[in-house]
């Protein structure tokens, strides 16, 4: 639960950097926030009623999909920065060593 809500925050804050993105950005700071001290709250309950259970199985479930979806994501980000990076030389001596506008 830590690791998504910090993620997040992040995500919330690089959302934040542009006009349009602002709005979802503060909603994701928020969630974020709020998931951080979701957790910190499950950690200081002594006992779980046992109801409880599969409740906590399936959020369990939850946290470990969307943290590999996030990491997924973060892979393809970091691959895509590397793909276009390669092409920008290419594109610059073509343009006879201008960048084109």
């Amino acid at each position: 639960m830590a690791f998504l809500g910090i993620a997040n925050i992040i995500m919330g804050i690089i959302q934040c950097l542009s006009c349009f993105g602002l709005p979802m950005g503060i909603l994701t700071i928020i969630a974020g926030a709020a998931l951080i001290s979701a957790r910190s709250a499950l950690s200081q309950m002594k006992s779980v009623d046992p109801t409880m259970g599969l409740f906590l199985a399936k959020l369990r479930t939850y946290m470990v999909i969307m943290s590999i979806f996030f990491l997924i994501s973060l892979l393809m980000l970091v691959a895509a920065i590397i793909f276009y990076a390669s092409f920008l030389p290419t594109l610059i001596q073509q343009a006879g060593g201008h960048i084109p506008r």
